[in-house]
């Protein structure tokens, strides 16, 4: 299993898009996923700590 550091700002790529993510903390210390173009700001949910890693690990890679 790969290891997963959760750190605010880190870009993930998403493996089917390919769209570049930035992961963010909330103010509930809670973790989302956030995409910045030309439509706009989409945000995924928030979520606890290891359930972003188990997401991260499954649908996403490090972003270069």
């Amino acid at each position: 299993m790969a290891t997963i550091t959760i750190r605010d700002n880190a870009k993930y790529r998403n493996i089917m898009m390919g769209d570049i993510y930035t992961l963010n903390k909330d103010y509930n210390s809670r973790w989302f996923l956030s995409l910045r173009n030309e439509r706009g700001l989409t945000k995924t949910l928030s979520y606890s700590k290891v359930e972003m890693e188990n997401i991260l690990r499954e649908h996403y890679e490090k972003a270069r």
